[in-house]
């Protein structure tokens, strides 16, 4: 039973922990609960929230009254298990007064539970109150949203009504004013109305009077002049036959070139296969199917290079040529063409100029034995020169002078491939600084050694003796020249052409305004009766020279002839110069000029003088020599293009042709350059006997080229033809020097390239090659 009752206790301790853990947790929900009261303490309604305080605090009170009731048990436990100990006896009054304890403890678990059952009562009412309570404070804030726009509103409406009112008041403003406008423009309507009813007789009667001088007026001459009399398209027409007259002649060079450097190179392939292709022939190959890997290898690269090409010059070269006239020109974007014709021709001259070129040399080596082909080819056999006939010459020279001279006249396939060569690059060279000399500066000598006047002017109507509105600001008759001018058909044997008729009084001197002189610089007269002076551009043009017989002619003027005395120089424009006598026996007479050159007065500025002249009644129109000369200067300049292409291109033939024969020169020459090297030649002096033969037959090909550059020049001059424009055909002393210059400096610039390749040389394996 002891046993028992200690397991009994035992049970009993467990269950007051329990129940003391329950107690606690009790609190804690308690006072957690009374927390939240607090918290929401200022949303709750006042007797709402002491309602679930007072739950609360009952709730406290039972949790105390089963703390206490614990506490009895607890004691009441300890009590028993003490008393335990001293007797079966005490353990059963223990046992009762357990069981009376345990019997109380429920009773105050049940409160608890029943506390615990009204406490989440309270709190599922405080959650409930704290939801209606956001709900209304959401409803506070739309209602204040809407307070606030209705407010916005309401200040907007005020604005508008207030801006409303300043525009009436505004507008009743303007509407005082504008009545009282319209009442002084009433009254002045009336008073003028009384002043035009009295003045329009003598208004229609001035206009009577003013129709009938119109009726008496003379038809004025009307001139209907084409675009060819433009300045700026005879410029722009110009600068494209520029362009059409090198595009013929250029190629042709190109070509050339081509050729040159195929059959050197082809060749020197071919000697360096000579042993191959006398193994091939040994062993039963046909010369064609030899031939075929050469002329295979040529064909390739003349196609390939003609497509590049092509592609290059018609879309490269047009387009920086259209680019430097849009510089100087408005011009619309360049429209581009594609020629077959163009391709297929590029590509037939490509081949020609490389497969011809490489079957030629390939038989030249088929035809000798194989055994021969498979031995290195002999060099030639060094033979005296004409310059050693001539003894203070030669006697002169150094040893290695002698045998480069003599080199350079043994190998003479390459000293006329080098002086072709070089010669046609100095001649673009020269072509092409050439028409920049005869191009660039004729607007320069037009108005500073022809047209030495400051301006022309034209007049309204025609006059005799003077211009009153020169003399009005202070001219005097020697500072202007008065002419008559019409535009005229000269007929000659060769043609007819339309052009400017200028007649000059025989008494006058033109010397102060006009420099008339021929293409030699002699100064010329005015001419005598029925007879003229011609400008020489024109007069090539229609095959006229001086002593021949011109027809003169025009709507305006009976046919009537002239002998032409001189030619005189004038590049803009064309004129034919007679005096009034001539005009006077074959036309009739000059009712007056209405042309008239002039000088400024001295230390006055052109401009101001012209500004000054045309403001006086009576000038129709002032052109200034200064800003023709720098309109024309302009459009010029568009050749600059055309002469950096001219020189880029000599530049670039020149290099290839000076590289491919140097460097075909090297290679054939190895051996020799070698056993220079083993005999203790030093490093330039080496370079010296190699280079200095290139040196020499670039300056012979350089003076070549300048001779045939002058033909060049002229030829391509000669294609060049604008009916506005005469050119001053010459080529520079400067431009020829710059020519020979840079071929040279191109020389030498690839004598440099090509040390490396000298160098590079081993003496060692070059000696041992043919074996």
């Amino acid at each position: 039973e002891i046993a028992e009752s200690e397991a009994v206790l035992e049970k009993t301790k467990t269950e007051l922990d329990t129940g003391k853990a329950m107690l606690d947790n009790t609190k804690a929900e308690l006072e957690a609960g009374k927390a939240q009261l607090e918290m929401a303490k200022e949303l709750l309604p006042a007797a709402e929230y002491e309602k679930k305080l007072a739950e609360i605090e009952a709730g406290y009170a039972q949790y105390e009254m089963a703390l206490a009731q614990y506490e009895e048990g607890k004691k009441q436990y300890e009590a028993g298990v003490f008393e335990l100990s001293k007797g079966k006896e005490q353990y059963e009054a223990g046992l009762a007064d357990f069981n009376a304890g345990k019997a109380e403890y429920e009773k105050g678990l049940l409160d608890y539970n029943n506390g615990k059952a009204e406490y989440e009562k309270g709190l599922a009412d405080f959650n409930e109150g704290k939801k209606e309570y956001e709900d209304g404070l959401a409803k506070y804030e739309d209602g204040l949203v809407k307070y606030e726009e209705g407010k916005a509103e309401l200040e907007d409406g005020k604005a508008e009504y207030e801006k409303g009112l300043k525009e009436y008041e505004d507008g009743l403003a303007e509407y005082e004013e504008g009545l009282q406008e319209y009442e002084d423009g009433l009254a002045e309507y009336n008073d003028g109305k009384a002043e035009f009813d009295e003045k329009i007789a003598d208004a229609e009667q001035e206009i009577r009077d003013a129709e009938k001088e119109i009726a008496d007026l003379k038809k004025p001459d009307t001139y209907l002049l084409d675009r060819n009399t433009n300045v700026g398209y005879a410029c722009f027409e110009s600068d494209s036959t520029i362009v059409g007259a090198i595009a013929k002649v250029f190629p042709i060079f190109f070509f050339l070139v081509a050729a040159l450097v195929c059959m050197t190179t082809m060749g020197r392939m071919v000697e360096d296969q000579r042993t191959q292709i006398g193994i091939l022939k040994a062993l039963g190959y046909s010369g064609s199917a030899i031939m075929s890997k050469f002329v295979v290898y040529s064909g390739l690269a003349a196609i390939v290079g003609a497509i590049i090409g092509f592609i290059a010059g018609t879309i490269g070269f047009p387009k920086a040529i259209w680019f430097a006239y849009g510089m100087m020109y408005d011009t619309r974007n360049l429209d581009y063409y594609f020629s077959p014709l163009y391709l297929t021709v590029s590509i037939i001259v490509a081949l020609a100029c490389s497969v011809g070129v490489t079957i030629i040399t390939c038989r030249v080596a088929m035809n000798e034995m194989a055994a021969s082909l498979m031995r290195p080819k002999a060099p030639k056999a060094g033979k005296r020169i004409l310059l050693e006939h001539i003894p203070f010459f030669w006697n002169g020279l150094k040893f290695l002078q002698k045998v480069s001279l003599r080199n350079i006249f043994r190998y003479k396939g390459r000293l006329i491939m080098m002086i072709l060569g070089i010669g046609g690059c100095t001649a673009l060279l020269t072509t092409g600084l050439g028409i920049y000399d005869s191009i660039a500066d004729i607007a320069e000598s037009q108005y500073t050694k022809i047209s030495i006047y400051d301006a022309e002017i034209k007049l309204k109507d025609p006059v005799k003796g003077k211009v009153e509105a020169l003399d009005e600001l202070g001219y005097t008759k020697e500072d202007y020249l008065m002419f008559y001018e019409t535009t005229v058909d000269v007929k000659a044997k060769d043609g007819e052409k339309n052009m400017y008729l200028r007649v000059f009084n025989s008494d006058d001197d033109i010397t102060p305004f006009y420099n008339l002189h021929d293409k030699k610089g002699n100064k010329l007269e005015l001419p005598s009766r029925n007879t003229a002076i011609l400008n020489r551009g024109i007069a090539e043009r229609l095959n006229v020279k001086v002593g021949d017989t011109v027809t003169i002619s025009s709507d305006n003027i009976k046919e009537f002839e002239v002998n032409v005395v001189a030619l005189n120089e004038n590049f803009i424009s064309n004129y034919i110069y007679i005096t009034s006598e001539t005009y006077e026996s074959n036309v009739g007479s000059i009712e007056g000029c209405k042309n008239v050159l002039l000088n400024v007065k001295e230390g006055q500025e052109v401009h101001e003088a012209a500004a000054e002249i045309s403001s006086k009644e009576g000038i129709t129109a002032i052109s200034i020599c200064v800003d023709m000369r720098s309109r024309i200067a302009n459009m010029m300049k568009s050749l600059n293009i055309i002469v950096y292409l001219v020189i880029g291109c000599a530049a670039a033939l020149a290099f290839v042709v000076v590289y491919n024969l140097t460097n075909i020169n090297i290679t054939e020459r190895v051996r020799e350059i070698a056993t220079i090297k083993v005999l203790g030649f030093y490093r330039n002096e080496t370079a010296d006997y190699v280079f200095r033969e290139n040196l020499i037959m670039s300056l012979m090909g350089g003076g070549v080229g300048l001779l045939l550059g002058k033909a060049l020049h002229s030829f391509v001059m000669s294609k060049i033809v604008v009916d506005l424009i005469t050119f001053d055909i010459h080529v520079a002393p400067l431009s020829y020097v710059i020519s020979f210059i840079l071929t040279v400096l191109f020389t030498v610039m690839v004598n440099l390239f090509m040390n490396k390749k000298l160098e590079a040389i081993s003496m060692t394996e070059s000696l041992k090659a043919v074996e």
